[in-house]
């Protein structure tokens, strides 16, 4: 399930028709979701009421219901809450599988591009949505990301830049490779990692 932000009641960490995957969710009277948690723009896993939110996607196949509770089936244990706000490192990757996963089930192609090119994503939230494409990826994906991500070489992170060439890298067209020559021409990038990926597809090319 994807909600979509549609008010701001009462001025918490969310943003107006961003979109935001739901883990968590109570239902409440008429079968209707009356709480979810997020991810919200803060980056805690919180819980909102459904009044600032629309439904934009409602697919619950990978949940599971218990009594008026749903909850994303990767996430479904006893100790995840517990374990999540004791910082538990593997719980956290759990929750942004879960994202992803909720990501690449929902959204198409379009949809995930849309989001990704959007600055109202941050830059971790954009790490997951290219997680979440990266099985997607048709040419004309790939020309909007090459494009995109060529204007953002001087504020991009180390981080998300790698991951988009790891993404990118079996790909041996001008786009994809205009987008790794302007990074190895980049003074800026100090990453041994990125290095390597860069050189490995020029010498693979």
């Amino acid at each position: 399930m994807i909600v979509k932000t549609i008010s701001n009641n009462f001025k918490r960490d969310i943003t107006i028709n961003k979109l935001y995957p739901v883990v968590f969710g109570d239902i409440g009277k008429n079968n209707k979701i009356e709480e979810i948690r997020i991810v919200d723009d803060f980056g805690g896993l919180s819980v909102y009421d459904s009044v600032d939110f629309e439904i934009y996607k409602d697919n619950l196949i990978n949940y599971d219901r218990e009594g008026n509770h749903y909850v994303y089936s990767l996430i479904n244990t006893s100790s995840f809450l517990e374990d999540y706000y004791n910082d538990d490192e593997e719980t956290i990757n759990m929750l942004k599988k879960s994202i992803v996963n909720i990501f690449q089930e929902e959204l198409s192609e379009k949809e995930l591009l849309t989001c990704i090119t959007s600055e109202m994503y941050a830059e971790e939230e954009k790490l997951l949505l290219l997680d979440a494409i990266s099985k997607k990826l048709t040419m004309t994906s790939i020309e909007i990301l090459t494009q995109y991500f060529n204007k953002k070489i001087e504020s991009a992170g180390s981080e998300i830049i790698e991951f988009l060439l790891t993404i990118l890298k079996t790909y041996k067209n001008q786009a994809v490779y205009d987008l790794f020559l302007s990074y190895i021409t980049d003074s800026t990038i100090d990453s041994p990692s990125i290095n390597k990926i860069i050189t490995n597809y020029f010498d693979e090319y």
